[in-house]
């Protein structure tokens, strides 16, 4: 999903959040939002949000900021505790 700069700025939102957007029937999704350019009144978003939220083209949606929480940690088959991050990894942490 896409909002024009303007738009962003004027609702405190940063590239990269997580926007949750209600339908017309009240079905929701959540997106990550990034800039675009063009009309500052419009939305964008692909086909396959516009299905999830069962929209077509000029409806009317609402946007609303999800605070993100930390993951939880999942439990392994071997009996370790892991966590879900988006660390990187440099090739000297890799395991060969």
């Amino acid at each position: 999903m896409a909002l024009h700069q303007a738009n962003l700025d004027e609702l405190q939102i940063l590239c990269g959040d997580i926007l949750r957007i209600k339908g017309n029937e009240g079905k929701d999704t959540v997106c990550i939002v990034l800039a675009a350019s063009g009309e500052m009144s419009k939305i964008k978003m692909n086909e396959v949000v516009r299905k999830n939220l069962r929209v077509s083209l000029g409806d009317i949606v609402s946007v609303h900021q999800v605070r993100a929480k930390p993951p939880n940690p999942l439990l392994s088959a071997r009996g370790g505790v892991h966590y879900h991050t988006c660390e990187t990894y440099t090739p000297s942490d890799s395991i060969i």
